[in-house]
């Protein structure tokens, strides 16, 4: 069975992803859930590599029957140069269109194994067969207008916060498509809805919404998540990073959108995880993580 998640809201696509696996992990809790880094890195032998231990990883069959999913992210995102290769260049580079991944898919549909590819690009062209049975395809827009207002209402209803009207369109006008920016906020209201008036309040009000976050329109947040990424001078990171908290952005926004880029590489999206796992078992805050990328970058 494959699976192809795709579209320029990766909020919605990673959330969606996650209930997949969440699902899988429920109903199958001996079945191993594996990701594979076959998109194209700056090492162009590790994605060969990676489609290598895939290829074995679908081969194989478990003892005990168990089932599989696989997990490829970004596999499609990357801009495909066409014409006459260099002479340095003897394997394919961009294992995404090469012609082992693509029976690869074709192998999987029909099968037990789970294959879900998620990234902001769908299939290119020579993946009609994606289009047939045995295919799931799930397409994620950015929302506007009437839909990013019910997607927030059901969001802020899950976390337990219910808006006014004026509320509403205030946070959908200050965040617009940053939907991670918008969860965020809505988390960080829910967290302080009653602290802030003093009073259990069954809405929360354009007022109480503006007591509760700093509401600072700000554009230097996405220089300093992209300096995360690329190597550069630390003291000069630092200061950037005490500008955010002079306008109260949060570090774990910071690290939300930071995670939702698709550039980032595979090396990082790793620590990524790794620092993930480490916020939600306590080890560590999401302040002290924005640090630590700061530092060892």
């Amino acid at each position: 069975m494959v699976i192809v998640l795709y579209g320029s809201d990766s909020y919605r696509r990673t959330q969606r992803l996650r209930k997949l696996i969440e699902a899988f992990k429920e109903k199958y809790p001996t079945g191993a859930v594996e990701r594979f880094a076959v998109a194209r890195s700056e090492k162009k032998d590790d994605a060969h590599q990676e489609l290598l231990r895939l290829e074995e990883f679908c081969g194989t069959s478990s003892m005990f029957g168990d089932k599989k999913m696989v997990v490829l992210e970004g596999v499609w995102d990357v801009e495909v140069r066409r014409g006459k290769k260099a002479e340095d260049e003897k394997k394919e580079e961009y294992v995404g269109i090469s012609k082992d991944f693509k029976n690869l898919l074709k192998s999987q549909i029909g099968q037990e194994n789970v294959v879900i590819i998620s990234g902001e690009k769908g299939a290119p062209g020579g993946y009609t067969f994606l289009k047939g049975k045995g295919v799931t395809t799930e397409k994620f827009e950015e929302l506007e207008g009437a839909e990013l207002k019910a997607f927030v209402k059901n969001e802020a209803k899950t976390l337990g916060v219910s808006l006014t009207d004026e509320a509403l369109q205030f946070l959908t006008r200050f965040y617009g498509k940053n939907v991670w920016g918008l969860v965020t906020e809505l988390q960080k209201v829910s967290s302080v809805r009653y602290q802030v008036s003093g009073e259990r309040k069954s809405e929360i009000d354009l007022k109480t919404l503006k007591r509760a976050g700093d509401y600072v329109e700000t554009e230097e947040v996405f220089p300093f998540v992209q300096s995360l990424v690329y190597p550069g001078s630390t003291s000069q990171k630092l200061a950037m990073y005490e500008k955010m908290m002079v306008l109260r952005e949060e570090p774990v926004k910071i690290f939300n959108i930071l995670q939702s880029l698709n550039y980032v590489s595979k090396e990082l999206l790793e620590r990524l995880a790794d620092y993930d796992i480490m916020v939600k078992s306590g080890k560590m805050e999401y302040d002290d993580v924005i640090l630590d990328l700061i530092i060892s970058g």
